[in-house]
Formats: structure tokens, sequence, C-alpha cells
């Protein structure tokens, strides 16, 4: 595992890590499989998020959703930390974790295809950290080492795991 010093957000004590945010790889079969070439914008440049592994979903700022015209999948009711709850509508996207080493980017974990909650611009968080929150369903897709007091992030990829053999 490569060892980074990573930023963290001051007002969270969270670690902030760079992702790209796209469509969801089930869109991107899909106009393969028809024969269509995707459009410039299925994915946003690397920005910045947070690191919650605290949150179940990782969430996006509404401005994302508007940039790369993602389709609403549904909605859900989201309990906050704070106790309530907000109903947020779900995007299915595509969120992967980068780090530099030197000029090129190293990718870490692939999150293909997830429901994405959306932190509506007019939400108390939105107005605090407008940017990306990396939630457990990204995170269980690669294999890191948080050290707190350090502030460090080491990130390998996911390990591949063997494939069964089928039961005869």
């Amino acid at each position: 595992m490569a060892r980074e010093t990573i930023p963290f957000s001051p007002r969270t004590g969270l670690p902030v890590v760079a992702v790209v945010i796209g469509w969801s790889q089930a869109e991107r079969d899909e106009f393969k499989r028809i024969g269509l070439a995707l459009p410039d914008a299925t994915d946003a440049a690397p920005t910045d998020a947070l690191v919650d592994t605290g949150a179940h979903r990782s969430f996006i700022p509404e401005d994302y959703v508007e940039r790369l015209g993602l389709a609403p999948i549904g909605e859900g009711i989201v309990q906050q930390s704070l106790g309530g709850a907000i109903v947020v509508p779900f995007y299915a996207a595509r969120i992967e974790i980068i780090t530099r080493s030197g000029l090129t980017w190293q990718r870490h974990g692939l999150a293909p295809t997830i429901q994405v909650g959306v932190i509506p611009s007019n939400h108390g968080a939105a107005r605090v950290l407008p940017m990306p929150i990396v939630g457990r369903d990204v995170l269980a897709t690669c294999v890191f080492r948080y050290d707190g007091p350090a502030r460090t992030l080491e990130f390998d990829s996911a390990p591949k795991r063997p494939r069964r053999k089928p039961k005869a």
C-alpha cells in the first residue's frame, strides 16, 4: 500500500479524497449495447470529497446531477446524524476514488453502479460543505487503512476474489 498524507476538513475532522463521479456502468453499457457514443459529460472532473465511514450511502451535491444529466431512479428517507430524517432523490451513478502518484492518477475504489443520494442545495450540509460524501457503499470496493492521529489514508485496490467453481 502506498502511504499518502491527505488533507482533513477543519469543519468536520473527516479526510478529503479525490473522486470521479459519473454515469453508472449500467448506463454506459446500455449506450454501447445500442451502438451510441457516450456524451462528453459522462464524468465530472476529479473533485474533492469527504470520507465518511459512518455513512451507509454516498451523497453528491445537486449541481453534479444537473451537470451530468443524471435521471432519478427513486427517493428514500435518509436519517440525519442529529436526529430527524429527510426525503432525498436517488440516482444511479459511478464513483471512483483516485489518488495522484506523480503526474498520473492511481485508481482505487470503484463503485460502478450505486444509488447515490442527493444533498439538496438548501440543506445545511450543502451550504457548509458543498462537496460529495463518500460512504461505505464506495469504501467497500477498496482496501484502505485510516490512521486518524497521523492523518493518513493508505489505499490499495480491492483484492480480486477467486471465482468459485460451480457445484456439479
